[in-house]
């Protein structure tokens, strides 16, 4: 029986992503601001909501954000975005599909 004691990871572990290019930037200020927009919420009423800094709701919307992973879940979750859309784009979760045989 392994008595060591588990590996501690840093709080922000797993939250942090690699540089996003500013493709997968603009793809992600474009699903957040329209989905945003297509539930009539302000900038703020969606801050609230997710509990994310207006300025980092405005960064993200403008793709001046190399926003962390647990924003980028928070905001496709509020907003009910699909997440493999938002990363990889509809191309790509296309041929994803294709190559599954689904």
């Amino acid at each position: 029986m392994d008595t060591s004691e588990p590996t501690t990871l840093p709080d922000d572990a797993g939250t942090a992503l690699d540089e996003l290019s500013s493709d997968e930037r603009r793809r992600l200020a474009t699903a957040v601001e329209q989905a945003r927009t297509a539930k009539n919420w302000s900038v703020r009423h969606l801050a609230v909501a997710s509990g994310l800094a207006l300025g980092t709701i405005s960064r993200i919307e403008n793709a001046a954000a190399n926003p962390r992973f647990d924003a980028i879940i928070r905001l496709a979750l509020i907003l009910e975005l699909d997440l493999n859309r938002i990363v990889f784009g509809q191309k790509a979760v296309r041929q994803l599909r294709l190559a599954a045989g689904t």
